[in-house]
């Protein structure tokens, strides 16, 4: 993933917009999302399998993927399975969960989601056959470990702390005590392997080639743009200059033909590996541009916007 040379980006016809992350917080799952509970038995670990996995936390679709990614990383570096942490009161992370298995399917395998004894069930995403991942329903014991801190115990987003610190660590349950995991280390041995445990369902790659015909044959050759609008509509970083970004963006749409996607986020995933044979990050900090660009099929000609912010100076967040 490269920096765009300056005015670069304003040379290419830019055909579709992923509003993405905080615009789909204002999108109603209601009518997508079945939210009957599902229950199942306890289930017992495999004989002789020691499990691995990362602090829970409440964040979003593109934070839990990269979390995903890094502890199926941090997992097979300590040769034990991946196992998720659930604060009861993160219900809407479930849904998440619900939804990568209906699109990732091969995920399934591959993950183990502890629940919590006094959570009472799972929601489950219509369409979806089956749970997202096994579940160990009873509570177990488990040793947290400081993983990816500072001094004074801070969570350190992009940094990497090598898991094989705790490579004999005698735990069975292990949880390293950090949330974000945001950096490429974590897993770039293992990306042929998560690329095949993310090749997209069948069903959405239906539900994506029926928005592809909607958009019909004229969306080719094209440029596609992330922005993360919240940080726009809120400005919730002071270093972005909202005036000059969006201006460049009404300047292309001026100049070509563009479209806006109003899209299911998993949708928007598949919409990026067949439309877009260039992306830009706008922000580059976001997860889910992360992720959107982590599906387009040319990765030569992803780009995305520096921050001149020195905390934010995150070579290692991008592949």
């Amino acid at each position: 993933m490269r920096r765009p040379r300056r005015n670069a980006a304003l040379s290419i016809a830019v055909q579709l917009v992923f509003g993405g992350y905080l615009y789909l917080l204002y999108r109603s799952d209601d009518k997508s999302i079945a939210m009957d509970l599902i229950n199942k038995s306890w289930k017992p670990p495999e004989t002789g399998h020691r499990f691995v996995a990362l602090a829970s936390c409440k964040t979003r679709l593109g934070n839990q993927m990269y979390r995903l990614l890094s502890g199926y990383g941090m997992a097979r570096r300590l040769n034990r399975k991946l196992f998720f942490l659930i604060n009861p009161s993160h219900l809407h992370v479930l849904r998440y969960y619900s939804k990568m298995d209906l699109a990732f399917p091969k995920l399934a395998n591959d993950n183990i989601l502890k629940r919590s004894s006094s959570l009472s069930g799972l929601p489950r995403v219509k369409g979806s056959e089956h749970l997202p991942f096994d579940v160990i329903s009873a509570e177990v014991e488990y040793t947290v470990v400081p993983n990816a801190q500072s001094d004074e115990g801070r969570q350190l987003c992009y940094h990497y702390d090598d898991p094989l610190t705790y490579a004999d660590h005698p735990a069975k349950f292990l949880v390293l005590n950090q949330i974000y995991a945001q950096n490429v280390r974590y897993f770039q041995d293992y990306l042929p392997e998560i690329r095949s445990l993310l090749e997209f369902s069948p069903l959405l790659r239906r539900r994506g080639e029926r928005i592809l015909k909607q958009l019909g044959s004229y969306i080719t050759n094209s440029m596609c743009i992330h922005i993360r609008q919240g940080d726009y509509a809120t400005a919730m970083e002071s270093s972005l200059n909202s005036t000059s970004t969006i201006s460049a963006i009404r300047l292309l749409a001026s100049r070509h033909i563009a479209a806006y996607s109003v899209y299911d986020e998993l949708e928007d995933f598949y919409l990026a590996s067949r439309l877009c044979n260039t992306f830009l990050i706008a922000r580059a900090v976001s997860t889910f541009g992360w992720w959107l660009a982590f599906f387009v099929q040319n990765q030569n000609a992803v780009y995305y916007m520096y921050d001149s912010d020195d905390k934010l100076q995150i070579p290692e967040f991008f592949l």
